[in-house]
């Protein structure tokens, strides 16, 4: 009994979930395979959410352009020929090598 009323609940909970998704214009197929399949309502709805999703913040976002030189934590000035400029992750940005290096920074070891 608990379970038909659990099972019950679940399918009506889906069904609003789908008939949000036909709503919104970001997912206008997701209600043609939400109704056909029946057995899985729940997966089929979050996999259409989550694209969705991730649609909206890559848009919000614009791609930032990597800098020319990479001034590391340790002070080692990568500029994009340097072996190291990829892996470096936290630095201080400079336009050329010169101002990099005038800022105490060092070239890297070759």
């Amino acid at each position: 009994m608990l379970k038909t009323s659990l099972i019950t609940a679940l399918l009506a909970f889906s069904g609003l979930v789908a008939q949000a998704q036909a709503q919104t214009p970001a997912a206008p197929a997701a209600p043609a395979k939400t109704s056909a399949s029946a057995a899985a309502p729940a997966k089929t709805a979050s996999a259409t959410v989550a694209p969705a999703a991730l649609k909206v913040k890559p848009a919000a976002s614009a791609p930032k352009a990597e800098p020319e030189v990479k001034k590391s934590n340790n002070g080692i000035c990568h500029d994009k020929a340097s072996k190291g400029y990829k892996s470096t992750k936290n630095f201080t940005e400079f336009k050329t090598m010169d101002d990099c290096l005038k800022s105490g920074g060092r070239a890297p070891k070759k």
